[in-house]
């Protein structure tokens, strides 16, 4: 990185560090916090957050790879059974042309 980059991400930093020092100022957050310890804090958040969300995806994938397996049987169990309803009488009227689920 050439030094103007260089000088450039120290402006971007020392600037959000202001930034988030008037707003640790504007809540007193002095009286409990240091600078380093609420930045280190934050840091520990959004790692956590980071972890509880890939493994909330991986569970929201496991779970509709699950519901795939087993769409086919369910689909050909619920028209079975919807088809023999419609032969016996069970449901009022006549079966509907083309019905199909899922």
């Amino acid at each position: 990185m050439s030094l103007d980059g260089k000088i450039f991400v120290e402006l971007i930093a020392l600037t959000y560090l202001s930034h988030v020092k008037m707003k640790m100022q504007d809540a007193g957050l002095f009286t409990k916090w240091t600078l380093q310890g609420l930045l280190d804090e934050l840091d520990a958040i959004v790692m956590m957050s980071r972890l509880l969300q890939q493994t909330l995806v991986e569970a929201a994938r496991e779970f509709f790879v699950d519901v795939m397996d087993y769409q086919e049987p369910l689909r050909i169990m619920l028209e079975t059974s919807l088809n023999k309803k419609f032969e016996c009488g069970v449901v009022g009227g006549s079966k509907p042309s083309g019905l199909t689920f899922l």
